[in-house]
């Protein structure tokens, strides 16, 4: 049941996380990281069938993939991850990953950032990061952070 004194805005499901298109990107020089080239990543549309809210855990499907964890298939890994989720929304997801890594024999290690450089650093290093962003006050999405552009 929806609380009829909360704002409608805030419940809104249709969120904008300010996600740019390619014609939105500026058109200016830039250099860029990006740890993305060798892979094909999973996104939450390939499971919309499996999960509701599943964000958090196709996050953890493409850490697995990147880290290479497992051999298995993304579907398999998102079944297994999934079991450690289950649906979301989650505003924490530490737990479950480093339990799921660790059960595969992977020691998951995670930092908390809190700047811009400090996200550059990671990336740098060849460590993507784990990123919840906030629609409004009841609607999150966690997305994996795999590079940056720095325009000139």
């Amino acid at each position: 049941m929806v609380n009829k004194s909360i704002p409608r805005r805030i419940l809104k499901r249709n969120i904008n996380y300010g996600f740019l298109t390619a014609d939105k990107l500026p058109r200016e020089e830039f250099k860029e990281r990006n740890l993305t080239d060798r892979f094909s990543w999973s996104t939450t549309e390939e499971f919309k069938n499996m999960a509701k809210n599943h964000c958090a855990t196709v996050c953890a499907t493409n850490l697995a993939l990147y880290f290479e964890v497992t051999r298995d298939n993304p579907h398999k890994i998102f079944r297994e991850i999934y079991k450690y989720m289950g649906d979301g929304p989650k505003i924490k997801v530490e737990g479950a990953m480093k339990r799921y890594f660790r059960d595969l024999g992977y020691d998951l290690k995670l930092e908390k950032i809190r700047r811009r450089d400090e996200i550059k650093k990671s990336l740098d290093e060849g460590k993507p990061i784990i990123l919840l962003l906030a629609g409004s006050l009841v609607n999150w999405h966690w997305v994996l952070v795999t590079g940056y552009r720095m325009y000139e």
